[in-house]
């Protein structure tokens, strides 16, 4: 079935169970807002206090582990199938897998040279400096998902760019979802590269802007 990208440790009985969670990390600037903008639009809980960028912030490490724990209940008990994303689930989730039911990964990857261009870019980092966060957080991406015992989809950002359809497809399918030909092409449509979608959700906080634009005289204003 997965023509376009690449699944591990996939079962029919995961996939088709009536209660699953999913996890959607990456690299940042790294596609993983397109990816969980077209999977929300096909159907999927992905929380409501989400960023412009759909990152859930009751998932923030800085809440602590009671906090997210207590989420993860209270969402387990309102949805049978639900996710959220995250760009740096490391941080966290071996200390969250007993809490997770049915757990299932979506990695999203993308580049080497487009991620550190945007990197240097959005982030304003010299790009050896770029090139050196993709290939460690990719590493503790790849890593992960090696490492714990769940199913896993990796997703190119590349290939969702060039073959939406067919990747939106393959996403739809990983997550037991079975969108109509509307529902698909709305998903679709939500893959625009370059910007935030607007309206999608609530608008990035001052803080998040600066972190997403910042120098890292910026950040560390935030980390005060």
């Amino acid at each position: 079935m997965y023509s376009h990208t690449l699944s591990f440790r996939d079962t029919e009985t995961s996939r088709t169970s009536a209660q699953r969670t999913f996890l959607i990390f990456g690299v940042n600037r790294g596609g993983t807002t397109a990816t969980a903008g077209a999977i929300r639009r096909l159907g999927m809980f992905l929380g409501d206090d989400l960023g412009g960028n759909l990152e859930d912030r009751l998932f923030r490490k800085r809440l602590g582990m009671d906090t997210i724990r207590e989420t993860v209940a209270a969402r387990d008990a309102d949805h049978d199938v639900w996710g959220w994303k995250h760009p740096h689930p490391h941080q966290y989730i071996d200390e969250l897998l007993p809490d997770l039911r049915n757990l299932r990964l979506i990695l999203v990857t993308r580049d080497l040279a487009a991620n550190s261009l945007g990197t240097s870019s959005w982030d304003r980092e010299d790009i050896d400096k770029a090139i050196s966060m993709y290939l460690a957080q990719t590493r503790k991406n790849v890593d992960l998902m090696r490492r714990v015992d769940c199913p896993a989809l990796v997703v190119s950002y590349e290939k969702l760019l060039v073959k939406p359809e067919a990747v939106v497809g393959d996403m739809a399918h990983f997550c037991g979802l079975k969108p109509s030909a509307s529902e698909l092409a709305h998903a679709v449509d939500f893959i625009k590269p370059g910007a935030y979608q607007p309206g999608e959700a609530q608008d990035l906080s001052v803080a998040e802007k600066l972190r997403h634009r910042g120098s890292r005289i910026k950040r560390a204003l935030l980390r005060r």
